[in-house]
């Protein structure tokens, strides 16, 4: 079918051939999905604009679209929680929507659409979009499904933004990440039932947890 749109049956072929397998962990099944997805998106972009394409490309280009959105729920499904951590420390940084899902197309291209990708989506007439946001659904999708993720990323979401507080009369100053400004906390813990001591040491500043 692709094809029959002009597509050069060699390259049809050799991108068919890259699909990323399912068992891979999570840095190499990144990197596979990327060049997959960012191949596939280049065979779509040889098609015509969606208002000038004629059935075979129309036909082509829906059968693109389905391909790329399974590859993509597939490494989701397998990898979200992977991905998740990576774009927030693990965890350590909160991070809301609109820059997460734009951090996760610079960490795996091709995975969803880029700020650009997505301005020209949206100045396009409703008949001759192309559906680009729906891989961002598939992204949200599949942090949500995750309990550790999913709620991690609703606490983020509903943390003050810095505009909200300056618009309640706060005076708001940004700080980078992990900076020691904000005070190191270092603690020891001394388990009475084991005699186990454990501690721990803030590394925004010089500190050590020391047993004696």
């Amino acid at each position: 079918m692709l094809e029959a749109a002009g597509l050069s049956p060699t390259e049809v072929a050799d991108w068919a051939k890259s699909a990323p397998p399912g068992d891979a962990a999570y840095p190499a099944a990144a990197q596979a999905t990327s060049d997959f997805l960012t191949r596939g998106e280049e065979l779509l972009r040889r098609l015509p604009l969606r208002p000038d394409r004629n059935e075979a490309e129309a036909d082509a280009a829906a059968e693109l679209r389905t391909t790329l959105d399974e590859v993509r729920s597939g490494f989701l499904h397998a990898h979200a929680a992977d991905l998740y951590a990576a774009l927030t420390d693990d965890l350590r940084r909160a991070v809301r929507d609109e820059d997460l899902v734009y951090a996760a197309a610079g960490l795996v291209p091709g995975l969803v659409p880029t700020r650009k990708e997505m301005a020209a989506e949206q100045a396009r007439a409703l008949p001759d979009k192309e559906g680009v946001e729906i891989a961002q659904g598939l992204f949200f999708s599949h942090v949500l499904a995750s309990p550790r993720c999913g709620a991690h990323l609703v606490w983020a979401m509903l943390r003050p933004t810095g505009e909200a507080l300056a618009r309640l009369g706060h005076k708001v100053e940004w700080w980078p990440d992990w900076t020691w400004l904000a005070g190191a906390v270092c603690t020891i813990v001394a388990d009475q039932q084991t005699g186990v001591l454990k501690g721990g040491a803030d590394p925004r500043r010089p500190s050590y947890a020391v047993g004696l």
